[in-house]
C-alpha cells in the first residue's frame, strides 16, 4: 500500500509521448514535493519557534500554507496533461511570492531570493522566455534600488535581532534552489540517453522486420521475435502466451525453454492475459504493483509489460516482456515491440 501510495505521489501518471517533456515532468513532480516538504517543515520550525516567544513576521505561516497550496495546484497540471501550465504556475508562484517582497524591503541583501526563479526558469523554459525571466528579475533590481534611494529614513540594525528572520530568507532561498539544481542535475544526459536507446531499439525492430520477409514458419518467426527483443532491445526476458486450440492460453513460448504445452497458468497470469486481450492496450508492471500483478515478474526483473499481438483481425497470443532495469518501458519502446 505504501508502496503504491508513493508511486501514485511521486510519478507522473500522464504519458507524455516527447521523453523530454517526461523527464521535466518526472523532474518537476520530485521539486514540487521536495518544495512542499520544505515549506511544511519551515512552518513546523517557525511554531516551535513561537513557542519560545521569538518575534516573527505575522503573516509568515499562512504565506507559506497558501504557497503550498498553490504548489499542489501545479502538480495537478502535470498529472493532468498540462506541463507548460504547470511550468509557468510554478516560475509565477516563485515570482509573485519573492518579487513584491523585494522591490519593497530595505535590506539591501533581500535579492538573493531571485535566485529561487532564476534557476528555476533556467532548467525548465526556453532560451526566449528564459530572457523574459530576466529581464522582469533585472526590473525588479531596478525597483528594488529605486526604492532604497527614496529611503532617507535611518535604520537601526541590530544582527542578533534579525537573526532568525535572516535565517529563514536565506535558507528559502538557498534551500529550494539547492532542491532544484539537485533534482535537474543530470536531466539532459538522461534524456538524451533515452531518446538513443528509442532509435536503437527502432532500427533492431525495423531489422527484424527485414529478417522475415522471406520467412513462413510462424514458429520460426516467433522465436525471431523473441530472439529480437532479448538480443537487440536489450530486454532480460520475452515469452509468448499462445492460444490452443481451443482459445484457452495453455501454451508458453520462451527462448532456451521451446514450446509447452498444457503448461498451468497461475491466477495471476491468467488475469494479465485477459486483461490484455480486452483492453488492446500494454499492461505495465511493476515489483512495487500489488502482489498479484508484481508476482507474475520473474525475478531479478523489476518491470515489464504485456502486449497483445494480432494480425489484422486475428490474435496471435500475448506478448511478455520483462526487465532488470527501471524506466526501459517508454512510449517509443512499446511502438518498439509492437
Amino acid at each position: 500500500m505504501i508502496n503504491n501510495l508513493r508511486r501514485r505521489l511521486f510519478s507522473v501518471q500522464h504519458n507524455y509521448v516527447n521523453p523530454l517533456a517526461q523527464q521535466r515532468a518526472q523532474n518537476l513532480v520530485l521539486m514540487i514535493w521536495a518544495a512542499i516538504i520544505f515549506l511544511l517543515a519551515l512552518v513546523v520550525v517557525q511554531l516551535v519557534i513561537a513557542v519560545f516567544q521569538v518575534a516573527l513576521p505575522s503573516n509568515t505561516v499562512p504565506a507559506i500554507l497558501v504557497i503550498v497550496v498553490a504548489l499542489y495546484g501545479a502538480y495537478y497540471l502535470i498529472q493532468s496533461g498540462r506541463l507548460n501550465a504547470a511550468i509557468w504556475a510554478f516560475i509565477g508562484l516563485t515570482i509573485v511570492a519573492l518579487v513584491p517582497t523585494v522591490v519593497l524591503a530595505p535590506n539591501p541583501v533581500a535579492p538573493i531570493v531571485l535566485v529561487v526563479p532564476l534557476v528555476a526558469a533556467a532548467m525548465l523554459l526556453s532560451r526566449r522566455s528564459l530572457l523574459l525571466i530576466i529581464l522582469l528579475l533585472g526590473l525588479t533590481l531596478l525597483f528594488h534600488a529605486y526604492n532604497q534611494s527614496q529611503n532617507n529614513v535611518q535604520l537601526r540594525y541590530i544582527p542578533a535581532d534579525n537573526t532568525v528572520s535572516d535565517l529563514i530568507t536565506y535558507s528559502i532561498a538557498l534551500g529550494l534552489a539547492s532542491i532544484f539544481l539537485y533534482v535537474f542535475s543530470g536531466a539532459a544526459q538522461r534524456s538524451a540517453a533515452i531518446s538513443f536507446k528509442d532509435i536503437s531499439q527502432l532500427k533492431a525492430a525495423g531489422r527484424f522486420t527485414n529478417a522475415i520477409a522471406s520467412t513462413s514458419e510462424e514458429n520460426d518467426i516467433l522465436l525471431r521475435l523473441l530472439e529480437t527483443i532479448q538480443n537487440d532491445l536489450g530486454f532480460g526476458l520475452a515469452q509468448l502466451y499462445l492460444p490452443d486450440a481451443d482459445g484457452k492460453y495453455s501454451r508458453r513460448l520462451r527462448l532456451g525453454l521451446g514450446q509447452s504445452a498444457n503448461i498451468v497458468l497461475r491466477a495471476g497470469e491468467t488475469t494479465l492475459i485477459d486483461e490484455a486481450i480486452l483492453t488492446q492496450a500494454p499492461i505495465l508492471l511493476s515489483a512495487k504493483d500489488a502482489r498479484i500483478r508484481a508476482d507474475h515478474l520473474v525475478p531479478p526483473a523489476r518491470e515489464g509489460v504485456m502486449l497483445a499481438l494480432a494480425s489484422g483481425s486475428a490474435l496471435i497470443g500475448v506478448l511478455d516482456v520483462q526487465s532488470e532495469q527501471s524506466e526501459l518501458f517508454t512510449e517509443n519502446a512499446i511502438a518498439a515491440l509492437y
